[in-house]
């Protein structure tokens, strides 16, 4: 992403899984393999301290890399991982974080981090 461009903006269209979600945008606007996007809440407009607007706050919920893409969608995967090593300084294992996500959808709380369907998701990189 240039400064010239700007980031493509998208929705969660579906949760496939803890780890991937449909994005509702695709190839047709101009998302590739490899695109990073952060999912996000909004939270409440913020002021500075003259009262001017500083804009709608964005609360990360989480980020994932497009790994296929299609037409119309593609689908992206969490690719925060934890490395934990069971002996310091020999073997390390990496793994996928999941998103936030419930097994089903439940009512919104204030703030909620959980990824939902309809959520917004920003391209980073």
């Amino acid at each position: 992403m240039t400064a010239e461009t700007k980031p493509i903006l998208a929705r969660v269209a579906q949760i496939l899984d803890e780890y991937s979600v449909i994005l509702d945008k695709g190839a047709k606007d101009g998302v590739k393999r490899g695109m990073r996007f952060v999912i996000f809440g909004e939270g409440g407009e913020l002021t500075d301290t003259e009262g001017k607007s500083l804009g709608i706050l964005e609360i990360p919920k989480g980020e994932v890399s497009i790994i296929h893409v299609m037409e119309h969608m593609s689908i992206g995967e969490s690719k925060e991982v934890k490395t934990t090593s069971l002996i310091p300084a020999y073997t390390t294992f990496t793994t996928h974080v999941p998103l936030p996500v419930e097994k089903k959808d439940i009512a919104p709380r204030k703030f909620d981090p959980t990824v939902r369907k309809g959520d917004k998701a920003r391209q980073i990189e």
